[in-house]
């Protein structure tokens, strides 16, 4: 998810969006992304999940949701419910809300 804002003082343009529950932006200098509450370079493997904590499993799962039975692919959402989905083996998937509830029937970790 991603926010652009412009300012009426010029052609200031600001970039935020979030990786992982946590908010981040674009440096307009050097044109890459940062973490917003410490201002360091965003890297995937740098953080665990912002919204239960969690680090990302050895295989990079989410720690949340890790090795689910029959899933293929799953974001836990990190906190934003229409973020989350889940891919099955079937190559069918729920998304949002029906993740949601999902992940609350199946998972001993899931924070929400």
């Amino acid at each position: 998810m991603s926010n652009i804002t412009n300012t009426l003082k010029g052609i200031v343009m600001s970039v935020t969006g979030y990786i992982r529950g946590y908010k981040i932006y674009i440096n307009e200098r050097d044109e890459k992304w940062y973490y917003s509450d410490t201002n360091e370079l965003v890297t995937w493997e740098s953080r665990p999940c912002g919204y239960c904590k969690l680090p990302k499993t050895s295989e990079g799962h989410d720690g949340c949701i890790a090795n689910l039975p029959d899933v293929m692919s799953a974001c836990c959402g990190h906190g934003e419910t229409s973020e989350a989905y889940i891919q099955f083996v079937d190559k069918s998937v729920i998304r949002g809300s029906k993740a949601v509830i999902w992940y609350r029937s199946f998972c001993k970790n899931f924070p929400f």
